[in-house]
């Protein structure tokens, strides 16, 4: 949270489950500010993702580069080469 308030990123990654917390103040805030952002989680099928976040796309871990690759470009809107 702190972070976001020093510099507002142009976009966020945000691992969903931290142990004892979760990321939903922080996604929260985001959606707030207009910060466009994904879900990472180990759980494949993002059960663990309050329904109210159900417009936000999970990237499930382990990512491959391509994976992370193609939800930032979904995330930014930017076409992927063919």
């Amino acid at each position: 949270m702190e972070m976001i308030t020093v510099a507002l990123p142009d976009l966020a990654i945000l691992d969903f489950n931290l142990g004892q917390e979760t990321s939903e103040a922080v996604a929260d805030e985001l959606i707030r500010r207009g910060i466009p952002f994904k879900f990472a989680t180990g759980y494949s099928d993002g059960a663990d993702v309050p329904l109210r976040f159900s417009d936000v796309r999970v990237v499930n871990k382990p990512m491959s580069i391509d994976s992370l690759s193609h939800a930032l470009s979904l995330t930014l809107g930017v076409k992927e080469p063919a």
